[in-house]
């Protein structure tokens, strides 16, 4: 934005934005270890909610899971909603949990830990659902 002859001008595209569909690429950088560090975190976080639909889609018929384009929805008899997907910017998976509300795991070695707690996002996934639908659910 700038000031000219007292009127406020906004330029059409400000600096240092990225629209819908651009990129950046820096010269001399690929493989960077932001790169390769996004391509890990793609891949562990697909595969952490991949196995977690595959686990739930067998653990109760009384579950309605649906896993499309990275999100991982599991609906409960009683019209609760689950919602996990990943965060790219912070590298996380997030829950949406209609019993607990919004929370946010990140990668600690083989686990996907809390960043409020303790908890991994098996066991307080695994014990919500357990408690929703009066039985014991694994999830490994």
């Amino acid at each position: 934005m700038t000031l000219r002859g007292g009127k406020l001008a906004v330029s059409a595209r400000p600096a240092g934005l990225l629209y819908p569909g651009q990129s950046v690429h820096l010269q001399g950088k690929t493989g960077s270890s932001a790169e390769v560090a996004d391509s890990a975190f793609e891949t562990r976080a697909e595969a952490e909610l991949d196995d977690l639909a595959a686990r739930l889609e067998t653990a109760s018929e009384a579950l309605e899971v649906d896993f499309d384009s990275g999100n991982l929805t599991v609906m409960l008899p009683d019209g609760g909603q689950y919602l996990l997907n990943k965060h790219y910017i912070h590298r996380q998976i997030w829950l949406s949990s209609p019993r607990s509300g919004a929370h946010h795991f990140q990668i600690e070695g083989d686990l996907w830990r809390s960043t409020r707690g303790p908890e991994t996002l098996r066991a307080l996934l695994a014990a919500e659902l357990s408690a929703a639908l009066g039985r014991t659910i694994d999830l490994g």
